[in-house]
């Protein structure tokens, strides 16, 4: 798949199949949140914790009043040693990764930030469910699984954004 379909088709899906997602394809996620850019490489600095029992996803939801990670069969938490802006910044990287290699296979994911701060960072009994050891804290999450409709690209405007460019005065 070249990567402007997987960035056009990578979006925010709050809808999934019950259907579970496969062992060969959570390996895949997890390889290419392995390959993302971190701060300064310390890749150490970083757990991704690939959960598919449902039972706990749920106990995960309990702090909140809905269902934050949309019935979606598996959730990928990642959580760092750093919780200052780089390994922030890493984290969505490592997410990034994670929804594009998703979308290439054909899978779904939403980006989930709300419950992981409000309801998971700091709960013992999330940590626990979690199995974190002390050091890590959970900075993100993505929820993933099968597309409940079917995901057409969307068209971006591509200047949706203000760009400025500083280059050297030619005479």
């Amino acid at each position: 798949m070249e990567l402007e379909t997987a960035i056009n088709l990578r979006q925010a899906v709050r809808e999934f199949k019950k259907e579970p997602v496969e062992e060969d394809q959570l390996a895949a996620l997890v390889a290419a949140g392995s390959a993302a850019p971190v701060s300064r490489g310390h890749f150490g600095d970083f757990l991704l914790t690939v959960i598919t029992d449902r039972t706990v996803i749920d106990a995960l939801e309990e702090s909140d009043t809905g269902h934050p990670f949309y019935g979606a069969p598996a959730v990928i938490m990642i959580s760092s040693t750093r919780q200052d802006q780089s390994g922030c910044l890493s984290a969505g990287m490592i997410a990034e990764n994670i929804e594009l290699k998703a979308v290439e296979l054909g899978l779904a994911t939403c980006s989930i930030l709300g419950i992981v701060k409000t309801g998971i960072e700091g709960s013992a009994k999330a940590r626990d469910l979690l199995g974190l050891p002390a050091e890590f804290t959970p900075l993100f999450a993505v929820a993933v699984g099968k597309p409940a409709h079917q995901q057409a690209p969307r068209h971006f405007v591509t200047n949706r954004l203000r760009s400025v460019t500083i280059a050297p005065q030619t005479d």
